[in-house]
C-alpha cells in the first residue's frame, strides 16, 4: 500500500541538499542540482522534480566515482547506498529502497577485508532496521556474526562482536 509524505519546500531542499552533500558534493553544487529539481515540483511538473532526487543520488552512489571524480571505494559506494535507501524510505519509495538496500548487500558480501565486511553488514542490519524492515535486519546481522567469527585478530573480532551486540539491542528494542 502505499502512502503519500507531503514535505514542505524548505524541508524537501533540505533533505535534497543534505543527501547530496553526504554523497560528496559541495553545499553549492548540491543546492544548484537541487533548487531546478524544487521548482519544478512546485510548477507542477512532477515528473522532472523530486522524484529524481533518487534517481540522481543512486548514480553518485553507484557510479564508482564520486561528485569531485574521485574513485570511490567499495565501503563508502555501500554507505552512500545505505543513505540513499533511508531517504527513499523516508519519501515511501520501499520498492526502491529495498533494491538500495539488496546492492548494498551485495557490495558488503564482495569484501575480503573480513572487518570492513562485519561493519557494512551491521550498518545495512541499522538502516534495515531504521527502514522498519526488522527481519531483513535480523538476517543482516545475523550474515556479520557468521563473518565475524572467521576474523582471526582477536582486537577486531572483540571489536566487531561487541557492536553485533549492541546494534542486536538496538534492533530489538
Amino acid at each position: 500500500m502505499s502512502q503519500t509524505v507531503t514535505l514542505s519546500v524548505a524541508a524537501a531542499t533540505r533533505l535534497s541538499i543534505d543527501l547530496f552533500v553526504s554523497l560528496g558534493m559541495s553545499e553549492a553544487d548540491a543546492a544548484a542540482s537541487v533548487w531546478p529539481l524544487i521548482d519544478a515540483e512546485t510548477m507542477g511538473i512532477a515528473t522532472h522534480g523530486l522524484i529524481r532526487v533518487p534517481a540522481y543520488a543512486r548514480r553518485l552512489g553507484l557510479g564508482g566515482i564520486d561528485a569531485a571524480g574521485k574513485i570511490v571505494k567499495d565501503g563508502e559506494r555501500s554507505g552512500a547506498l545505505l543513505k540513499i535507501a533511508a531517504v527513499q524510505s523516508k519519501m515511501n519509495q520501499q520498492a526502491a529502497a529495498m533494491v538500495s538496500f539488496d546492492r548494498a548487500r551485495q557490495i558488503a558480501q564482495g569484501i575480503d577485508t573480513l572487518n570492513q565486511k562485519a561493519n557494512l553488514l551491521i550498518d545495512l542490519a541499522l538502516a534495515l532496521s531504521a527502514a522498519g524492515e526488522q527481519a531483513q535486519a535480523r538476517q543482516a546481522l545475523d550474515e556479520a556474526e557468521s563473518v565475524a567469527k572467521k576474523i582471526l585478530d582477536r582486537a577486531f573480532k572483540k571489536e566487531v562482536l561487541k557492536r553485533i551486540r549492541e546494534t542486536k539491542g538496538k534492533i530489538h528494542a
